[in-house]
């Protein structure tokens, strides 16, 4: 069974990425996602995942789960690495050097959540941050 595809850039997926998913969808077509001329994913329909799992060898299914359990155990690592920094600043110690205790300290003082977008440290309750921490600046 042949397949009507689209090879567009990122870019552009991203521009109508409804419109094109709707494709998808519907007409059962193929996007060939490319940057910089290189193809780099693919979007199919997802009824179409079967085939692909079969030829894998292991159910796509089974790999998101361990994804997810493995995306858990990060987060609750990262969870306890704020916190442990937050008792350190709350005892007058640095966290992770002068520059990155001068813009956790920076951040604090502008009321917001240190931990809130950092990409390494993410806290599970950001609320509680504004609670437990006040940052007197000179």
């Amino acid at each position: 069974m042949e397949h009507d595809y689209q090879r567009i850039a990122i870019s552009q997926f991203r521009e109508k990425a409804g419109k094109r998913l709707k494709w998808v969808e519907e007409q059962g077509g193929h996007l060939w996602l490319t940057r910089h001329g290189k193809h780099v994913a693919a979007v199919i329909p997802f009824y179409q995942l079967k085939m692909l799992e079969a030829l894998l060898g292991k159910v796509e299914t089974q790999k998101a789960n361990e994804l997810e359990r493995e995306y858990s155990r990060w987060r609750a690592a990262k969870s306890v690495q704020a916190a442990e920094e937050l008792a350190r600043l709350n005892a007058g110690q640095p966290v992770g050097g002068e520059d990155r205790t001068e813009r956790v300290l920076d951040q604090a003082a502008r009321g917001r959540d240190p931990w809130a977008d950092d990409p390494v440290l993410i806290t599970t309750q950001p609320w509680k941050f504004a609670k437990r921490f006040r940052v007197e600046r000179e």
